[in-house]
């Protein structure tokens, strides 16, 4: 909801604002068009993939997940992540709480990427 009534959005960790900006600024904290979250079998093989593609990876919920530099069609991601197989992927633009994660890890002293 904050992201279609706000004009200006503010992210505050332990009383502290980290960051603020209109969601077009925020969104700009991570170098991604959108969020690739998968399931499969050999999550350290998906990562060392995404790393071949410079992709970055994040645990949000428990749930492996890649910053993608670009939309592209699920079929593409399927091909590059060959011979890998998913039980379910799904891909979504970053959004508010993709961009408070990132920020609130920033913040953190450990940088602990594993679940």
């Amino acid at each position: 909801e904050a992201e279609k009534l706000c004009d200006r959005i503010g992210i505050l960790n332990r009383g502290q604002l980290l960051k603020e900006g209109n969601m077009s600024e925020l969104r700009h904290l991570i170098p991604a068009q959108a969020i690739l979250t998968v399931s499969t079998d050999d999550d350290q093989q998906a990562i060392a993939i995404a790393k071949s593609l410079h992709w970055q990876h994040r645990w949000y919920g428990g749930k492996l997940a890649f910053w993608l530099p670009q939309d592209m069609p699920l079929a593409t991601i399927i091909d590059k992540f060959h011979p890998l197989t998913f039980q379910s992927l799904s891909c979504q633009p970053v959004d508010l709480e993709h961009i408070y994660l990132e920020v609130t890890r920033q913040d953190r002293s450990d940088q602990d990427l594993s679940p």
